[in-house]
Formats: structure tokens, sequence, C-alpha cells
């Protein structure tokens, strides 16, 4: 029998049957020791009925482990069930449902990391009884979508995920017009245009499960009916062709600009056939495959009438005509042609010196230029005020450190006068907080005598690293100063111990912020 419509219509029913006849069915998790398993039922969550079922299961590692599935929560509703496992053993959660939503169930899971995991299935909400549902846990908790139907679609159901990467992600299942299949490419989902063909003879079919060897290389499973109703065995197997649209994977332009032809420093797309067609747009509205401004490579420039702030969005169509989705992360440039373009100090930015360098693009028709540096945005009592003919410029004096500074530049004209001062950046002269990296936050299993690293900080001359049994760094286990971006413990961890940890740079300049606290356990 098709799943097509799955449980929903049956929730209520079952779920009072399952109340008043006493029966349970619990999810049961089994462990292997060479050809020998051990069953473990976990708890369901608080105010659960005495309902669950498990239905798909993904792992980054032995003490990274994601089961999924659904069960009853007490309310006659059909809810997702998630259980994870770590070293300490397994902890369940019952996701929240979209807004609106009445039920909703889990039927696969997959991760590209143990920091990026997606489970999928599907949820009812009024008007629809069936309705895509995929849950995303980017390391910071789960969030729930529900990628749009196919065109002209009522109804679609997840069965199984799987991804070559976190940006080339497949979840497979069923709709109304059987097959369905949706891909994630690092921006957004997106619904097949259309069902994959039934083999020849056939009425039906259902999706179950995916898994691939490559982005280009990804098979299907299942079961379907054919001409005689009987239900057999299904296998797709995706190679490149013409079916998914092309993606664009980078695009940057450079900003702020000087140049009314925008330089568009990336922009690269892939897809399963192969991709003909490159084309950038102010406007965020998909170009038809038939505009006759698609360009054969990648351009770039892109030119623009005059001043102001342009979003710039890039595309890519194949030899099928399909056009690229929307791209997430569109260009916004800044482009200024009547007043220097400030480069560096990048506004918002933290230096390493007491005299950094200023830079700044040219003005055309202009040799001379007055830049101020102060500590009010009105430039009130400016701690620089120099005219120079160069595009740069490094102070003869230090400037305070720890001090938000703005700086702006203007023309000099020939008779002597100043034009206008251009939009100021500001900045501060200080450290940046390390940025942590081994042990990894909330990793488990680190031993007694771990070695720590972290990114090293420009300008940083030394860094003093302290761990700790409390995340307020009341006592110190550790509490050294070293010159490098690697400390080896010399001091014996204690065992099966939750401790802190964190890092301090020190330079010219004074010292940094502590950086973020990272928690680990040790081994026994």
């Amino acid at each position: 029998m098709k799943r097509l419509f799955k449980f929903f219509s049956l929730t209520i029913m079952f779920a009072l049957l399952v109340t008043q006849m006493g029966f349970s069915s619990t999810p049961v998790h089994a462990t292997s020791s060479g050809l020998t398993f051990t069953a473990f039922s976990p708890s369901l969550p608080s105010g659960w009925a005495e309902f669950g079922r498990l239905s798909g299961v993904w792992g980054s590692s032995a003490n990274d482990v994601y089961a999924v599935g659904y069960g009853e929560d007490g309310n006659y509703k059909y809810m997702p069930l998630l259980y994870h496992y770590d070293k300490s053993g397994w902890t369940n959660a019952s996701l929240s449902l979209p807004s609106g939503w009445t039920a909703g169930s889990l039927s696969g899971v997959w991760g590209s990391s143990a920091s990026d995991v997606y489970a999928v299935g599907d949820g009812s909400h009024p008007g629809n009884a069936g309705s895509p549902l995929i849950y995303h846990n980017g390391g910071s908790g789960w969030t729930a979508s529900s990628p749009s139907l196919p065109s002209g679609w009522s109804n679609s159901f997840l069965w199984g995920v799987w991804g070559s990467s976190g940006s080339d992600i497949y979840a497979f299942g069923n709709g109304d017009r059987d097959l369905a299949y949706y891909h994630y490419d690092g921006n957004s989902w997106t619904s097949s245009k259309s069902s994959p063909s039934l083999p020849s003879g056939w009425t039906s079919s259902d999706w179950g499960g995916v898994w691939g060897s490559s982005a280009s290389d990804v098979y299907a499973i299942g079961s379907g009916y054919n001409s005689t109703g009987h239900e057999l065995p299904l296998i797709y197997h995706g190679t490149p062709g013409t079916q998914s649209p092309p993606i664009v994977t980078a695009f940057a332009a450079t900003s702020p600009t000087n140049n009314p032809n925008i330089p568009i420093t990336s922009f690269t797309a892939s897809d399963d056939g192969g991709v003909t067609g490159y084309m950038i747009t102010a406007s965020s509205a998909a170009p038809l495959s038939t505009d006759p401004n698609w360009l054969a490579s990648a351009p770039a420039t892109y030119p623009v009438a005059g001043d102001g702030t342009y979003t710039l969005y890039p595309w890519a169509k194949d030899a099928a005509g399909n056009v690229s989705a929307v791209y997430g992360s569109p260009a916004v440039v800044i482009v200024n042609t009547t007043t220097p373009v400030l480069v560096s100090p990048a506004s918002g930015s933290k230096v390493s010196t007491f005299r950094p360098a200023f830079k700044w693009l040219a003005v055309t028709g202009y040799t001379k230029y007055r830049i101020e540096v102060s500590k009010y945005s009105n430039f009130a009592s400016p701690l620089v005020n120099a005219t120079v003919t160069a595009l740069s410029y490094t102070p003869t004096v230090n400037l305070p450190a720890n001090t938000k500074l703005y700086w702006s530049v203007r023309i000099v004209r020939p008779n002597g006068t100043f034009g206008a001062l251009t939009t100021p950046y500001y900045f501060t002269i200080g450290l940046k907080a390390p940025t942590l990296t081994t042990p990894a936050n909330l990793v488990t299993g680190v031993a007694h005598k771990p070695t720590f690293k972290w990114q090293a900080v420009s300008g940083a001359t030394s860094y003093t690293i302290q761990v700790s049994t409390s995340s307020t760094f009341g006592t110190f286990l550790i509490n050294v100063k070293i010159g490098s971006t690697t400390y080896i413990s010399t001091v014996t961890l204690p065992g099966n111990k939750v401790l802190y940890w964190r890092v301090m740079a020190t330079g010219a300049v004074g010292s940094s912020p502590w950086s973020s606290v990272f928690h680990f356990t040790t081994v026994p």
C-alpha cells in the first residue's frame, strides 16, 4: 500500500487505540559488539504517551549519533522525535513545529559534520495534510522550515536525506505527483521541477532512502507498482544531466570602488550538465533563459551609470534553459567617483599599531588630498590634519589605543580650497580576541595533558592561556603566558571533568579582550 498520505489522517484514531487498548511502542536502540546486539529503549520526552518510533539514524562519530522518528505527545498529536547520543548516553528532544502546524514526523537524518545536521520528514497544517518538513542544526539548536512544493503539487512527504557536502544536499520523498526531491545548494532549498519518470508501465512508486558517492552520482531507492499491480523494488540513479538548475558557488565584487565598471573578483557556478551562460543584474528577479545579455563566461566587470550603492545578483544557466536560484549573498557595492574612496583601515576594524597606514583611492583630476583623524565624527580637534600628494599616509605621532577614532579624506583643489569630506570610517587601536580551535568546544574524551591551539592575532607578541574548573575562572589549573599559539599542558588535568579554557593576546598596543570560553570533558 502506498505511503502517500502516511499516518496523519489516522492520528487521533490510532492514538486512542494505543491508549485504550494498553499497547505501547517505544523506540529501541541496538548496539553491536562483534555480531552480538544489545537492545536499549530510551525514554520518551516528558508528558508523551507510550508511543514512539524511530526510522532514521546518522552520526559524525561514535560519540555523536542522532536517531529520528515520531511519536504521540500525550495530546493525540504526532510530533517529531529526536534522540542524540554522546559519551554520557541518549537524550531526547521533541522539536517544535513551524508556526501554525498541527503535527509532524521525521524519517531521515544526515549531516556534513557534527555542527551541520539535517533531519527531514513531513507534517500537517491547516489546509495541507502533507507538507515537507526540514530541520537544521548548525551548532546552536534546531530550526524548522518547509520548502515550497513543486508547481501544481498539493502535498509532499520526505523520507530520506543525503549530501556530498554542506552545500549539496538531497532530500527525497513522495507527493501527489509521485516521486519528489529537493536540493540544497548552500543558500536555499529548491524542489525538483518535475517528477522523475516511472519505469514503463508502472503506475506509482515510493522513495525510502538516498545515498551517493559524490555530487553527481546519487542513488535513491524504494518500491513501486507495475502494470500487474505487484509491488517491486525500485532504484533510481542520478548522474550528470540537465534535470537540476545550475548553482552559483561563489560571487564577490570590489567595494567601495571609484570605478563605474565595478570589478568582479569572484564568480563561479556549477551544473550537472555544464554551465552555458553567466549574467549579473541589479535585481533579485531571475532573468529569462532567452535574455540576450547572457555571456559565455563569467564577466570581470559590471557597468553602472554613476555613483551610488548597488546590490548585484549573479545568475547562471545551462543548455536546457534552467536558470539558477537567487543567490543568497548578493554583493553590495558602493561606487564613488567624485570624492576619495577610503580603503584602510576598514570601518569598524581594529588595528594593532599606534601608527596605522591610511589608504584611499584617487579622484580623477586631483593630485592633492587632506586626511583628517579625530576622536569625534564631526572632526573637531583633529589628531591628524595633513595635506599629501600620495594615496596613503602614516601618522608621525602615536594615536590613542582603545578609543574610537574617525578618519576621512577630501580633495584639495588647485586654488587651495577643500572638497567635501568622504563619509568617515572609524576604527580602534588594539588587539582582536584570539579564536580558539583545539580542544573544540563541547568535545569529550580529552587527554589529561592536552594540546591547546588557537589562531594567531595580528600584532600579538605573547598569549595568556587559562584553564579552570569554573566558567568564571575563579581558580586556575593552568595560567601561563607563552609566545606561541600552541600550548602542551605540563599539568595533569583531573579525569572525567568538565573544564573551561580561554586565551588573551598581548602586544605593543596592549592586551586583547579574552577569547570566547570553550569547555571540554577529560577522559576518566
